[in-house]
C-alpha cells in the first residue's frame, strides 16, 4: 500500500492503556495480507516497530499505536526530506492522514493510563511546518500531555528507533 495511516497492536494483555508514538513516516512494517498466503493477515516487522513493541510491553501498556507526520510508506523519505515542496507535500502527508490522527487522538482520550510520545527526529523546513500542524491537531483534541523521550542535537524529539525506555 502507498499509505499507512495507523498501526495499532495489542502488545500486553495484562497491560493498561495505550501508547501512541508519532513518528516521521511509516516504513514497510505493518499488517499485510499477501495474495498467496494461507492466513488472512500477518505482521511484517522492522527495527522501529520492534523497539516500539518492546517499549510498550516493558512500560506495561496494553496497546501500541503508531501514527506519523507523513503517511506515505517510504523507507527513504526521512533521509531525503528535501524532496518535500509546496506542490507535492500533500501526496506525502496522505489524503486521510489528518483524519486518522484525529481518530487516534479521539480514541486515546477514552482510554485511561495512556500516553502520547513525539518521536520523529530532525526535520527540514517543510517537515517542521508539518510537525507544528500535527501538534496543533493533537493538542486541540486531547488534554493528555505530549512526551519526548529525548532530543536530537537540533532540539527535535528523537526518532523512535532511538527509544529504549519510558
Amino acid at each position: 500500500d502507498k499509505y499507512r495511516y495507523r498501526l495499532r497492536l495489542e502488545i500486553n494483555p495484562n497491560g493498561k492503556g495505550r501508547i501512541i508514538f508519532i513518528g516521521f513516516n511509516p516504513s514497510k512494517a505493518g499488517i499485510k495480507t499477501p495474495e498467496n498466503y494461507k492466513s488472512d493477515v500477518f505482521l511484517e516487522r522492522d527495527g522501529t516497530l520492534n523497539i516500539c513493541t518492546l517499549t510498550a510491553f516493558f512500560s506495561k501498556f496494553k496497546e501500541l499505536e503508531i501514527i506519523n507526520l507523513f503517511a506515505i510508506s517510504d523507507t527513504e523519505l526521512k533521509k531525503n526530506q528535501k524532496v518535500l515542496n509546496d506542490e507535492n507535500i500533500g501526496d506525502f502527508i496522505g489524503p486521510k492522514n489528518d483524519d486518522s490522527i484525529f481518530s487516534a487522538i479521539n480514541d486515546i482520550e477514552k482510554i485511561e493510563n495512556s500516553k502520547i510520545v513525539l518521536a520523529w527526529g530532525n526535520l527540514d523546513d517543510k517537515a517542521k511546518k508539518r510537525a507544528k500542524d500535527v501538534i496543533s491537531i493533537v493538542q486541540k483534541y486531547t488534554k493528555l500531555p505530549l512526551f519526548v523521550i529525548g532530543k536530537t542535537n537540533k532540539g527535535y524529539p528523537i526518532h523512535i528507533s532511538y527509544l529504549t525506555h519510558l
